[in-house]
């Protein structure tokens, strides 16, 4: 985004019931807006907030359902003295289960998607992961353009071998992936 519009671009991190969390320095920190949210972080690494400004419906530890580490030594090369909030790629519900009982963080499967994208230059518009079963998962995948579909579908299998990320990839490409009817929000392993 950079490169194609000539500017800086930062990452904002928040969330819809209490809008900015934390904000990205030019040293790519995500400080915390102290004046708008408190943040915790409780078990297993659960990222709790408390609004500071909603009066008429109050957050208070609340659990957004994301995971991450709270870091308050304040040296950050910004100047800014506002803690730095590191963030892990999966949610809570974001977890993949093995026939064992262990699981596994969905961003492997992520990191693939995102190697795919830098390989064939942003093929992948939008995606969805759904596990159907231990090794059984349904892909779903809107493309740039539908030539890339073979090597999308070759690349996913070959990275997730070389990744040893063991299962069955049931492939469905589609025009586009809407939110969910309940939620009314795109889950964090739909990239869009």
């Amino acid at each position: 985004m950079e490169a194609f519009f000539n500017c800086k671009v930062a990452s904002q991190y928040g969330c819809y019931e209490v809008n900015s969390i934390a904000y990205e320095c030019p040293f790519h920190k995500l400080h915390v807006m102290t004046e708008n949210v408190y943040v915790e972080i409780v078990e297993d690494n659960q990222i709790c907030i408390t609004s500071k400004h909603n009066r008429v419906m109050p957050f208070v530890r609340y659990k957004v359902g994301d995971r991450g580490r709270l870091c308050t030594d304040k040296n950050c090369s910004c100047g800014s003295q506002e803690p730095i909030l590191e963030l892990e790629m999966a949610r809570d519900n974001d977890l993949i289960q093995k026939a064992d009982g262990s699981v596994a963080h969905y961003d492997c499967l992520f990191g693939v998607i995102e190697r795919i994208n830098l390989m064939l230059e942003m093929a992948i518009l939008q995606f969805q992961i759904i596990q159907t079963d231990y090794e059984k998962f349904d892909v779903y995948m809107v493309v740039d353009d539908e030539e890339d579909i073979p090597e999308v579908q070759m690349l996913f299998k070959k990275l997730c071998d070389k990744d040893q990320i063991r299962g069955e990839f049931t492939f469905s490409f589609v025009d586009y992936l809407y939110p969910s009817e309940k939620t009314g929000v795109f889950a964090k392993e739909d990239y869009n």
